[in-house]
């Protein structure tokens, strides 16, 4: 089970001290109450040098990495499929036509 939390780093300066963030957006995964792994920024989330854009699917590979969330990438013959069906990827996620 995979539990998301936001928190205002301005209202949790306690928080923000003890997980030692010194940077925003910070997004922390935690396995039985520990920090297993962190992403700091946008880090490792762009492609094209501009960090402000990114997918949403680099983060959902990173997540599964880190076992926060169960994902597998569709297969060949399943990707073959959906681009005959007109759908394109972006990142590593599938979206509509162009």
């Amino acid at each position: 089970t995979c539990k998301f939390l936001r928190m205002d780093a301005e209202k949790a300066p306690f928080f923000i001290d003890k997980l030692k963030i010194r940077t925003l957006p910070a997004l922390l995964v935690f396995h039985d109450g520990k920090a297993i792994d962190r992403l700091t920024g946008f880090e490792g989330l762009y492609t094209n040098g501009d960090p402000d854009k990114w997918h949403t699917g680099r983060l959902q590979e990173w997540l599964a990495l880190t076992g926060a969330i169960k994902y597998t990438p569709p297969t060949e013959e399943i990707q073959a499929e959906i681009r005959r069906l007109g759908l394109r990827p972006t990142g590593s996620v599938w979206s509509g036509t162009t």
